[in-house]
């Protein structure tokens, strides 16, 4: 079967066309950002416009170190708001199985027509909605979400629908209330559109979302780097590698990585 010019193996997923389902302004505006972001050929990390490169990579290996204790099964992973799919190919590179799901159509285009990343089953639909039945995958990875999200209770009851009862694996990377975030917000709100758009939440706000979805073990981890000071780049670095050492600065995160489960993994 073919969906919006794609292939999908049906007999896995029901597909959700969401241009008959409605959309609030939010959704809308994002959705159509990153379709002009995709039509731009723009890299993953320009999407949000304030993104560097040497802060993508830096998150990128964050999120390798993360996801590090999930190895050792072929898991069945959604990669929710997957964009044109670079974190689907860190998946894949740890031995898992990734799918990748966004609400932009463009996005999920310039996924399917890049060659490393084409082979990946992704479906364009709306997180809130999401096509797959209960219980479909072992983990969910939701990175750069919570911005385009003002709901959390529903959005991680929706994620916790996919996912079974016992073992469920969730990580979310998201732009805390911290004060270097808040500040950079600020600074950028008269040129940038996005950030009239843009939620932050607090990594408070976030863990009890998750554990009222019913996420009983909930780990928070602190991301650091500071746009305007490449000469602490090798320290940030390092603060990102050793968790333990960064919960003193936690007011001062620029991303927050929070690792929940159903129950004690064995």
């Amino acid at each position: 079967m073919r969906v919006l010019g794609f292939d999908f193996d049906v007999s896995l997923y029901r597909i959700m066309a969401i241009e008959t389902e409605p959309m609030d302004a939010q959704k809308r505006y994002w959705r159509q950002r990153y379709d002009e972001a995709a039509a731009e050929s723009a890299e993953d990390y320009q999407v949000g416009r304030w993104i560097s490169r040497h802060y993508y990579a830096m998150v990128q290996v964050t999120i390798r170190q993360a996801l590090v204790p999930w190895q050792g099964e072929r898991l069945r992973i959604l990669d929710v708001c997957c964009g044109s799919g670079a974190l689907l190919e860190t998946l894949r590179d740890l031995g898992f199985s990734p799918v990748g799901m966004d609400i932009s159509v463009g996005a999920i285009g310039r996924l399917k027509e890049t060659q490393s990343r084409s082979g990946f089953p992704a479906v364009v639909a709306d997180a809130a909605r999401l096509p797959f039945d209960a219980c479909t995958f072992d983990g969910v990875v939701s990175v750069g979400m919570l911005q385009c999200i003002k709901d959390l209770n529903a959005y991680f009851q929706e994620l916790a629908r996919v996912l079974p009862d016992t073992r469920a694996r969730l990580l979310v990377l998201f732009s805390p209330t911290s004060v270097l975030v808040r500040y950079r917000r600020l600074r950028r709100r008269r040129t940038d559109p996005d950030m009239a758009h843009y939620v932050l939440h607090s990594p408070r706000a976030v863990r009890n979302a998750l554990r009222a979805a019913g996420f009983r073990q909930v780990d928070t981890r602190h991301h650091f780097y500071i746009f305007y000071a490449p000469l602490l780049r090798p320290l940030l670095r390092f603060l990102n590698l050793h968790p333990r050492l960064g919960r003193l600065l936690a007011p001062f995160a620029t991303s927050t990585i929070v690792l929940a489960t159903r129950s004690r993994l064995s």
